[in-house]
């Protein structure tokens, strides 16, 4: 597991983690952690994943696409009922 000490901002989430190498210990100390601090990692899960997500030849094609579209003004918008 990397180290997450440089990216949580809370000093007891830090501490907690730095140490951790496996789920099971991961697991076992999420119970210690406030509220704030639960969220925190859950943001930081969030991103981490979004980060590495990767995207099918057939995904990317269309976003492309849709960019192309979108930078030649040929989108329409909707508008809430």
């Amino acid at each position: 597991m990397r180290c997450l000490k440089k990216t949580f901002s809370s000093s007891r989430a830090s501490a907690i983690f730095v140490a951790m190498s496996t789920v099971k210990e991961i697991e076992a100390a999420i119970p210690k952690l406030s509220r704030a601090e639960i969220e925190e990692i859950r943001e930081w899960i969030d991103d981490y994943l979004e980060e590495r997500l990767e995207l099918t030849d057939e995904v990317q094609a269309r976003l492309d696409q849709s960019r192309a579209e979108i930078a030649a003004g040929q989108y329409t918008t909707r508008q809430p009922e």
